[in-house]
């Protein structure tokens, strides 16, 4: 008889995106301070003139309420965020990576929210630490919502010779206004949606004392997001004669832990040289 081959089926999963709503007036950002304020949380996230944390800042920003919405904002709005709901201690905000973002806040000339705030960065180290060069939202979103995002790249092209992220992004506005809109309000949809993922995820898992590790993360890795951001802000003071007093022993000490991994390697093995450590770790020692 006739010979047919087996049909293959692929389930794709369809998931509502809310639309966008553009925001560039004063009546229009007290609608959405109002949302906010109604649910109490809100995902945030910027666009930039670039990724240097000393001098960019953000040309678009995208915020997300409740899985239900989404906008995005002119940079003239973030004074009235600054002035309505960034002072305001029992909202809370959603990040992904935090720092970034602070950093592009404060060189817009607006501060950073004083309400409680939360990066998906921390929490899926936290969560997995050995999805190594997969904390970033693209991944994440993919991973545990299986929703796609496109990239920068994958959205605007590749940029030209001497032009800039900025330069990039203008034009695009320009050229295409709703779809630079849309890509970066999402983020800040996505950004919501990976939160309320993994604090599930953390609250399911025990760490030591009989407390979760969202237990965990709320008590030491979320505040230390913030300090960390004062300390590259600020800058820290070092005691550089201190350190430079510490050298001698601690070369002594290399030294002799050098000398401990060949006796167990049982050859010489230099410890600065992954492809080495790789020999002995995965090699000869099947680990």
């Amino acid at each position: 008889g006739a010979y047919h081959s087996p049909l293959l089926v692929e389930v794709v999963m369809l998931q509502y995106v809310p639309p966008v709503t553009w925001v560039d007036s004063p009546e229009e950002m007290m609608k959405f301070v109002n949302h906010v304020r109604d649910t109490g949380e809100c995902a945030l996230d910027t666009e930039t003139t670039g990724l240097d944390r000393r001098k960019d800042y953000v040309v678009l920003w995208s915020a997300c309420p409740d899985e239900k919405s989404r906008y995005c904002f002119s940079p003239r709005m973030l004074k009235i965020w600054d002035r309505e709901l960034s002072p305001d201690p029992d909202l809370k905000w959603y990040f992904t990576n935090q720092t970034f973002d602070f950093a592009m806040l404060a060189n817009t000339g607006v501060r950073v929210p004083e309400g409680d705030s939360f990066c998906t960065l921390a929490m899926d180290w936290l969560y997995d630490e050995n999805r190594q060069g997969r904390h970033g939202l693209k991944e994440t979103t993919g991973d545990y919502l299986e929703f796609s995002m496109n990239s920068f790249k994958d959205t605007f092209g590749r940029r030209k010779p001497n032009e800039s992220i900025n330069d990039q992004l203008q034009k695009a506005l320009k050229e295409d206004f709703k779809k630079t809109v849309s890509y970066a309000s999402l983020d800040a949809w996505a950004t919501f949606r990976v939160f309320k993922h993994l604090q599930k995820q953390l609250d399911k898992q025990e760490s030591t004392l009989g407390h979760t590790l969202w237990d965990y993360f709320l008590t030491y890795e979320m505040p230390f997001t913030r300090v960390l951001h004062n300390c590259c802000r600020r800058g820290i003071m070092v005691d550089v004669g201190y350190l430079d007093e510490l050298s001698p022993a601690l070369q002594v000490d290399i030294e002799e832990l050098e000398k401990q991994l060949n006796r167990m390697a049982g050859c010489e093995v230099n410890p600065r040289s992954p492809m080495q450590l790789r020999g002995l770790f995965f090699g000869k020692l099947g680990l």
